[in-house]
């Protein structure tokens, strides 16, 4: 084994947030900040070891840059993109755009070979994306977010959603720190802040399992990234809490709630990490054992290495090797690459004689077919694959040739660490040697814990210990442990036999979708206990007669939003068993054509039908009004009874979202400008009023466009601002998660009734606190936060908003003494008198106060101002 840092591969000193190496190119690709935006970087992994040679290869291929940090980076399975996950509420897809001809250099950096498109990006979620992954047969790839949402996105047709994991479908109730995907492709696992596992099934997406034990006593933390074996029998979490003891959870596929655990750091693991193929070996007696190989990245900043099912302790045990927690863990064949806090990266090159022979595809493809009677195409794919076979022997043959462990000296600040792999059992060594030579270079020996050739483990592998306590101070090292103090269950003994350690069989043999055309059937009869229909409508191969989604966000491009593609079918539910249908392209007959029809079905009856000639792209309706919008910029507006027409407007430019709220009608157009009508009266309220000012800074998206109860109009943006229209003005009500959130902690929202700005802050997140700040700044800050509200909501019309809001900013004021703010505000509110009550319940508050009690008595009346 050699351990050595590559500090070449950087973000100018700071964090690593996640590093991922293609399985395919084995170009590495780490994000974290760069100054106060964030960066994906390409390295080249060749360069490795290479930094003496002349010519020297280019290390840096690319610098992607974005406007907020990026939380998480994944390469595609084939190597072809890679997909990031930001604070600013984005999932982005990046694709290989060919080389540079001319690389030049920014600033201080390398000149940069390769050019990256962003060819997708998606704003479905509401807060920070904290996890990306794509699933191993590439049909789908899943984004979590710390507001609990977890989104399945459809990969062959991006951004098309598949499902969404949210509280309506049994989901998380926490930020969502970490997920992954079953290497056969029955399940995805997510883990969150909840202190809940929860397992779903691919095929319908349903949740099959929660998980809590050994969660209970877990500490929230921003990143927990769990991992399965590649043969899919263990799931790996991390973050877990056993005995008041810091664990990583094993938990066998299919038996969820009987966990069992590691136990070793001193701190929370933050990330678990299995080597993308199995390893094999013969122990003493001769026998072939087949392992797992497990890391784990702990706070304490420890990683050590473990084999399952048969070795009951770590391997090895790497103590400090960084100066702050371990972030993330990639593997590239068996090299391991860890990135930490501290903005390092260390490569742990490890032997095949250390740990056996590592499995060939063929053989990860031979063990799956005999676990589950099928192949994954992640293996079956790549083994037929000729450009990946020769890619794969080309990795094989450079790692034969040491290349990478050829690291000159002056980059190396951890030296050599061996084992020995004679054959015999290796003593266990339970000091961890620091030395340093003659240059000051740093060589390190870690403790041993382990050894592949011990005997074979009784049945006292998963046997419960006897209670231990954490040490009371600090330890420079973690203690040699028991056979019996490393994998903890609350169950009885365990035999340690390979048939029990793995799942049932009938859990294996089990009657799971296909993921590719290429698996095979499983070759007994098994009765199949879904609609394989299901799995074809998530692919999007026909159109289906559904319920529209809500209506995705809007992205501003060239200066236009984006139109909606056109489909055959839309379906606009009315009541729980009643729909609109509207049919695109339906033949009103042989000689006269095809048009668009437009139908009311109640209980399977079609109570009325319409046909036009416009091509329906966006529809909308309530119980009194439906609502068209065609591709001919025509807006239709029907009378929801009947169906007959009521106004027939063009406009001037197609519609990408219509809406009626009551008997108010509005259409933003793909030019950016808004319209809205009041279809009783059929009077126009607002013409071409335009939008795309709104749409500025850290490339935010139109999340919601609405109209309040009196027809004002409210336009969302995927950054938290709301706004609001008035007397030709855009006004902003909310400005969502901010500096001045961040410094007092949000609103309460307690004693806020029903109402748009009261609805908006329940369903928000409790912003965190900075605790930093002093206290007169948070109430400074919560006054202009509370102040913004009012401006916006003065003349929204709804009946409570603009009274909450004006409560709870009097009783700030009346609080901290503000005399002339109050006599501002009641002057205001006399002057423009309201008809919800808001002035008198603020003269009783002010009544309460003997202080501020003259401010509520009668003054002469006031002449009427404009603002």
């Amino acid at each position: 084994m050699r351990v050595f840092s590559v500090p070449w591969i950087h973000h100018e000193g700071d964090t690593f947030y996640s590093i991922d190496i293609s399985p395919v190119t084995g170009k590495i690709a780490t994000s974290g900040p760069d100054g106060i935006k964030g960066a994906v970087r390409i390295w080249n992994s060749y360069a490795i070891g290479r930094e003496d040679e002349n010519p020297r290869p280019p290390m840096m291929l690319s610098s992607l840059e974005f406007d907020k940090h990026v939380n998480c980076v994944r390469w595609s399975r084939d190597g072809q993109q890679l997909v990031c996950g930001d604070d600013a509420h984005v999932v982005s897809v990046w694709t290989f755009a060919g080389g540079l001809q001319s690389a030049g250099t920014i600033g201080k950096r390398q000149a940069l070979l390769e050019r990256y498109e962003r060819r997708h990006v998606m704003n479905f979620h509401r807060m920070e994306v904290s996890a990306v992954e794509w699933s191993t047969c590439e049909r789908y790839m899943a984004s979590a977010s710390i507001d609990g949402l977890v989104v399945i996105w459809n990969a062959k047709s991006l951004p098309d959603r598949v499902a969404v994991l949210d509280r309506k479908a049994e989901g998380h109730t926490g930020h969502v720190k970490g997920l992954s995907w079953d290497p056969i492709g029955t399940y995805l696992c997510t883990h969150s802040n909840d202190k809940t596992l929860k397992v779903w099934r691919t095929e319908t997406w349903k949740l099959d399992a929660t998980i809590k034990t050994h969660f209970e006593e877990s500490i929230p933390s921003m990143f927990s990234r769990p991992d399965w074996t590649p043969d899919g029998s263990f799931m790996i979490v991390p973050n877990g809490c056993n005995q008041s003891m810091p664990s990583c959870e094993i938990i066998t596929r299919g038996d969820w709630d009987k966990p069992r655990s590691f136990i070793g750091h001193r701190k929370p693991v933050t990330v678990a990490k299995c080597c993308p193929r199995m390893f094999h070996y013969k122990d003493e007696q001769g026998i072939r054992r087949e392992i797992n190989l497990v890391a784990l990245g702990s706070m304490d900043q420890t990683l050590t290495l473990w084999a399952i099912p048969w070795t009951t302790r770590p391997l090895v045990n790497l103590q400090s090797i960084a100066t702050q927690s371990i972030i993330d863990l990639a593997y590239c064949l068996s090299d391991l690459y860890v990135v930490s806090k501290d903005g390092r990266l260390i490569v742990v090159k490890l032997e095949s004689a250390e740990f056996g022979d590592m499995f060939t595809l063929d053989d990860m493809a031979e063990t799956c077919q005999k676990l589950y009677k099928k192949v994954p195409p992640r293996y079956a794919e790549m083994a037929a694959t000729p450009k990946i076979v020769r890619q794969e022997n080309f990795e094989a043959s450079a790692l034969r040739s040491g290349a990478v462990s050829q690291l000159s000296a002056e980059r190396m600040d951890i030296g050599d660490v061996s084992m020995m792999s004679d054959g015999n059992t290796m003593p266990g060594r339970d000091k961890q040697i620091n030395t340093k030579d003659e240059k000051g270079r740093r060589r390190v020996q870690p403790v041993f814990m382990a050894s592949l050739n011990a005997p074979p483990l009784g049945p006292t592998t998963f046997a419960i210990p006897s209670p231990r306590k954490l040490p009371t101070s600090p330890v420079k090292r973690i203690e040699k442990m028991e056979v019996d103090n490393t994998i903890v269950s609350k169950s009885v003994a365990r035999p340690a036999s390979p048939e029990s350690a793995r799942p049932p069989k009938r859990k294996r043999i089990i009657s799971e979708t296909d993921e590719s055309e290429q698996e095979e059937e499983i070759s007994a009869p098994v009765k199949p206990h879904f609609d394989k229909s299901a799995i074809l409508a998530a692919d999007f191969k026909k159109p289906v007669l559904r319920v529209l989604d809500a209506p995705g966000p809007l992205r501003a491009v060239d200066g236009a939003l984006t139109i909606p593609d056109v489909k055959k079918t839309l379906t606009e539910k009315f009541a729980p068993n009643e729909v609109l249908e509207v049919e695109n392209d339906s033949l009103v007959s042989a000689l006269a054509g095809k048009g668009a029809r437009i139908a009311r079905i109640q209980n399977g009856t079609t109570k009325w039908t319409r046909y036009a000639v416009q091509t329906v792209v966006v529809v909308a309706s309530n119980k009194q009004y439906v609502v068209t919008g065609g591709i001919d910029r025509d807006i239709q507006i029907l009378n929801a009874d009947t169906g007959r027409l009521l106004r027939n407007i063009t406009i001037d430019a197609v519609p990408v979202r219509v809406g009626v709220q009551k008997h108010f009608v509005f259409a933003l157009t793909a030019s950016g400008t808004f319209h809205s009508w009041n279809a009783r009266d059929l009077v126009r309220m607002l013409d071409r009023v335009p939008v795309l000012h709104l749409i500025r800074g850290d490339d935010p998206t139109i999340s919601s466009v609405t109209l309040s109860e009196i027809g004002t109009p409210l336009i969302g943006l995927s950054t938290g601002h709301l706004y609001s229209y008035d007397a030709g003005d855009w006004l902003l009500i909310d400005r969502g998660p901010s500096v001045l959130t961040r410094c007092f902690g949000g609103i309460p929202t307690g004693e806020f009734r029903a109402g748009i700005i009261a609805n908006r802050l329940k369903k928000r997140l409790n912003t965190d606190l900075a605790p930093d700040v002093p206290a007169h700044r948070r109430d400074l800050c919560k006054q202009a936060a509370l102040e913004d509200m009012m401006n916006g909501l003065r003349n929204l019309g709804t009946a409570n908003d603009y009274k909450d809001v004006c409560k709870l900013y009097v009783r700030l004021l009346i609080q901290k003494r503000s005399e002339a703010k109050l006599q501002e505000l009641i002057d205001e509110l006399r002057r423009f008198p309201r008809t919800d009550g808001t002035i008198s319940e603020v003269q009783d508050m002010l009544k309460a106060d003997k202080h501020f009690a003259y401010l509520a008595e009668p003054s002469p009346k006031l002449p009427r101002t404009l603002f």
